[in-house]
């Protein structure tokens, strides 16, 4: 098996906002399970268990064949142990970007037990025990950068372009990137930009402006060093 570091990391944001749990997978297999549909899975599985048996020759082929790779059998063995795992697990969600797959789960114990198991692990996300409480709580992000802004306001499709001016005479309560002051500006569009707010009343101003354009809002919340 190959000797990969696991780099940890703390979650301070839900993930999806619903997972604690990040665990990072990386397999030459894991495009089978995309959508979570473990059916396919399992026969996409079940072929190369027939291949090995028949000439002990592990090869997965790609869009219709146009890319074969060669497998070890580690990495055989490790694709057959996390269907084995997903099987009698449910409430997780996978994100598949080849050859890397991203679990997330709510289930410390079920993630402390993949990283026992014979596959390549790389990333493993999870919060400070302290923090829990108030990360299930909906939108919330901690910090332990204490920069004076009490929101994050993550935008949709497009703003008013009257925003702009708001927005410059204001600078002292928001904090926004050039690019996305420029967006504004222009009317173009801003769908997943963001910037930072001081203070409950100038929320309920800019709301009030362009409530109607805005994804989402996230409280954030300052950790001092003694709670860490």
């Amino acid at each position: 098996m190959p000797s990969y570091y696991v780099n940890k990391f703390e979650t301070t944001k839900l993930f999806y906002d619903q997972y604690l749990y990040k665990l990072t997978v990386v397999n030459p297999l894991v495009s089978i399970f995309r959508g979570k549909n473990l059916t396919y899975a399992r026969q996409q599985l079940d072929k190369l268990q027939l291949q090995y048996e028949t000439n002990s020759i592990l090869a997965f082929s790609f869009h219709y064949g146009a890319r074969v790779i060669q497998l070890t059998e580690q990495e055989f063995t490790a694709a057959k142990i996390l269907l084995a795992e997903f099987n009698m697990h449910k409430n997780y969600t996978l994100r598949i970007e080849s050859p890397r797959m991203a679990i997330y789960s709510n289930n410390k114990k079920w993630v402390n037990t993949l990283l026992e198991k014979p596959i390549v692990t790389t990333e493993f996300w999870e919060p400070n025990n302290a923090s829990i409480n108030l990360l299930i709580k909906n939108n919330i992000i901690i910090t332990d950068q204490n920069f004076n802004y009490n929101y994050k306001i993550t935008l949709k499709e497009k703003v008013n372009t009257q925003f702009y001016n708001w927005l410059i005479n204001n600078s002292h309560k928001v904090k926004i990137g050039d690019t996305c002051l420029e967006c504004i500006k222009n009317g173009d569009y801003v769908r997943g930009f963001y910037f930072y707010l001081k203070g409950e009343k100038t929320l309920s101003i800019v709301n009030l402006m362009i409530g109607g354009e805005i994804a989402r809002i996230d409280n954030i919340v300052y950790r001092a060093s003694k709670d860490k």
